[in-house]
């Protein structure tokens, strides 16, 4: 089973929000043939607006 795993890195303080948006990668991510998603919202301050919810 193949797996993706995103997160926002620790290198130069990057946060996931500011380099790509959650909301616009995620609807391609989850076209990808994968089993598992697994996703990091922790740092997104509006994880419910970057899962379209």
């Amino acid at each position: 089973m193949i797996g993706v795993h995103t997160c926002p890195g620790g290198d130069q303080d990057s946060t996931h929000s500011l380099d790509v948006d959650y909301a616009g990668l995620l609807p391609a991510l989850f076209r990808l043939r994968a089993g598992n998603f697994y996703v990091q919202l922790a740092g997104e301050p509006d994880p419910a607006r970057a899962l379209g919810v």
